[in-house]
């Protein structure tokens, strides 16, 4: 992580992202997280406060080293274990069928190779393992569709990779993910262009 994203981005998106919407679509999408957990891209841990009561230990797993202090201080209030490993997002180093529970969260619009990272979440859950997800998608509307493709090279620029326009909810059914649940929406959280947003729980593909 450089300088800009480390004082500059996520302390801006952090701020961006702090506000009650944001939060109860957090809540919403974890609800049914349960046993072992993995949070890929934990970020400044805006979801820890939002974890169901009984969840106490996480396992988190970015491209750095360790979490941000504000990430930890956040798990220290909610309660929450954090057991933290560096990856590469293309080859998780955890054994196969490890976790009962994966979480991704406005994440999957920013990795290099978002396929070989859906595929790494299938491969460690659990055959009854669920993958929880939010994330801002390709919006069904012509203008912000537009402007999010007029706009999306500015965009990535300054927000380390964000690709506004990309299609996650395919992405993962064509990877083999079964949706359980699934919520395609405007979102009152997140602002234009970026307002388009999925959100619910699949299956590992079989």
């Amino acid at each position: 992580m450089g300088w800009y994203e480390r004082r500059v981005f996520n302390p801006v998106l952090d701020h961006m992202l702090d506000r009650e919407p944001v939060h109860t679509e957090r809540k919403k999408t974890l609800a049914s997280a349960t046993g072992r957990i993995l949070e890929v891209g934990a970020g400044t841990g805006l979801n820890f406060p939002w974890y169901p009561e009984s969840v106490d230990k996480v396992t988190t797993a970015t491209r750095e080293s360790e979490l941000p202090g504000k990430a930890l201080e956040r798990a220290r209030a909610a309660g929450i274990e954090i057991e933290h490993v560096e990856v590469d997002g293309r080859k998780f180093p955890f054994e196969d069928e490890s976790f009962d529970t994966v979480v991704t969260t406005l994440l999957l619009c920013s990795v290099d190779d978002p396929h070989a990272v859906a595929r790494e979440m299938g491969r460690v859950l659990t055959p009854e393992g669920r993958l929880l997800v939010l994330e801002h998608v390709k919006s069904p509307r012509a203008f912000e569709r537009a402007v999010q493709i007029v706009y999306g090279p500015l965009h990535r620029f300054w927000s380390c990779g964000c690709n506004l326009s990309r299609d996650t909810g395919q992405m993962l059914a064509d990877v083999g993910f079964e949706w359980t649940d699934y919520a395609y929406y405007r979102s009152v959280g997140l602002g234009f262009p970026a307002s388009q947003v999925i959100r619910g729980a699949a299956r590992k593909p079989r």
